[in-house]
């Protein structure tokens, strides 16, 4: 009886030796999860942020292109203005003043 008494105490120790370190590594996983899914939180922050830095970049970038292509209007159209003004100069100086 003390023979089958000292084997239950062993297998009861065994396990909870056993449930000690299971738990512990449960333990162990838990905190490594808490710490992954604080990181990846992190991360996607991170990456909202980049993405939102990135589209006001391009917003930026397509307002500047806008702009230069608004001035090079501005420009063409001020060249065809001087292009007519200089043409109606020379050809009522013509009028004016016919070569013979």
């Amino acid at each position: 009886m003390d023979k089958m008494r000292d084997i239950l105490e062993q297998s009861v120790a065994t396990t909870q030796k056993e449930r000690t370190r299971l738990q512990l590594h449960s333990n162990e996983m838990t905190i490594s999860m808490v710490s992954l899914r604080q990181e990846l939180e992190e991360a996607r922050t991170v990456s909202i942020a980049a993405r939102a830095s990135k589209e006001a970049g391009r917003q930026h970038l397509a307002r500047l292109m806008d702009e230069q292509l608004a001035q090079n209007q501005t420009i063409e159209a001020l060249r065809r203005q001087v292009g007519r003004t200089a043409a109606t100069v020379q050809s009522d100086a013509t009028t004016q003043h016919p070569s013979s």
